[in-house]
């Protein structure tokens, strides 16, 4: 972003009083407004985060802390919000089949996606930043997000709505596996114990469910945890890796759909106007929760985004139970409570930790 700015000079005209900046923009200044703000562009005349930014002056008007949490809190609410009403909203499609519903939501997706990086102009240096590795990677991503779509709706839309949100509340047990095996991170003795309950949880549904091995909860949380570890690895920003993403499930998405009409089944324009604009807005019901998202992550502090991440799966549940008309039985209710006990022994010690480094004095200087 700096190098777009570091030509641009501004005509030079005597600086009045009232505390503005008037004359070139240097390029130390541009690059401070980038670090503080870097998802906003910053040109002359766009305001981001000032009062008035134009080709002769700037004013500063800075954001109080409260504001941004404040902001950031509602942008996750938003975000978790949509992500656990999900299964409502795939109700609503009860014509179309979970293959419909996510070869539908993988295109109007990539469609909604290339338009917006098209009018931020980022789809040159995007498609200029491609390599094979990171082809392969994406692929690899494109794959287990995929699956991760299908596995959902297919749930929502079949009576496993309470069985999809147990398997965003083992998610974070899941990460965690991840990094102790593949990335060699540590665990403290209360998270080992949180882990643990929250196992026991999973394995008490397994074996005296009449249903058996929750695998609709495991391959939601599996998939999504291995998509989250190659996102780990991604240089490319969230909008740009899932254009990629979606863009390589499309050829498949679209002869799901050539298939489905072949056979009849096809739900788009033969179950009226609301069905086919509720399958077109899956691409926005998939953008814009990333969006707030990113936007949430970025003034929240990662304990309170931790926190966050529950209200998706406990919304689910409490619409499986109360909507969907789904049952929890004592044994199964029973196995879902260790699994939420396991998860506050978690967050507790994960709490723990990062109330004691803030404690350090070698830290008491980091911003």
């Amino acid at each position: 972003m700096g190098a777009m700015h570091e030509g641009f000079r501004a005509p030079r005209r005597a600086a009045p009083t009232g505390g503005r900046y008037h004359g070139a923009l240097p390029h130390a200044v541009v690059r401070t407004l980038h670090d503080r703000w870097p998802v906003v562009p910053i040109r002359p005349g766009l305001a981001a985060g000032f009062s008035r930014i134009t080709m002769f002056s700037i004013t500063p008007s800075p954001v109080p802390a409260a504001l941004r949490m404040n902001s950031g809190a509602l942008a996750a609410l938003l975000a978790y919000g949509l992500w656990g009403a999900m299964p409502l909203y795939f109700r609503f499609m009860a014509p179309a089949s979970a293959l419909e519903v996510v070869a539908q939501r993988a295109l109007w997706s990539l469609v909604l996606l290339l338009a917006v990086l098209g009018a931020r102009r980022e789809l040159l240096p995007l498609l200029r930043g491609l390599s094979a590795p990171l082809l392969a990677r994406l692929g690899l991503a494109s794959a287990l997000i995929a699956t991760n779509w299908l596995v959902y709706a297919w749930a929502a839309t079949h009576g496993h709505a309470v069985d999809a949100s147990l398997g965003y509340f083992i998610l974070p047990l899941f990460n965690v596996a991840l990094g102790v095996l593949l990335l060699g991170e540590r665990l403290q003795p209360l998270e080992w114990a949180g882990v643990a309950v929250a196992a026991l949880g999973v394995l008490w549904l397994s074996l005296g469910s009449a249903g058996g091995i929750p695998w609709v909860a495991l391959a939601l949380a599996v998939s999504f945890s291995l998509y989250g570890l190659i996102k780990k690895q991604s240089s490319l920003p969230a909008l740009q890796g899932l254009a990629v993403e979606t863009a390589l499930m499309a050829p498949l998405a679209a002869a799901a759909l050539g298939w489905l009409a072949q056979r009849g089944e096809l739900a788009f324009g033969h179950h009226g106007l609301g069905t086919d604009l509720l399958l077109v807005s899956t691409g926005l019901m998939t953008t814009v929760p990333l969006v707030a998202f990113g936007f949430a992550a970025q003034r929240l502090t990662l304990a309170a985004m931790g926190m966050w991440q529950y209200v998706s799966p406990t919304l689910q549940f409490v619409l499986g139970v109360t909507v969907l008309g789904e049952t929890v039985d004592p044994h199964r209710l029973a196995g879902f409570g260790a699994v939420w006990l396991g998860l506050a022994l978690f967050t507790l010690a994960v709490l723990r930790r990062q109330r004691a480094r803030r404690a350090r004095p070698a830290d008491a200087g980091i911003v």
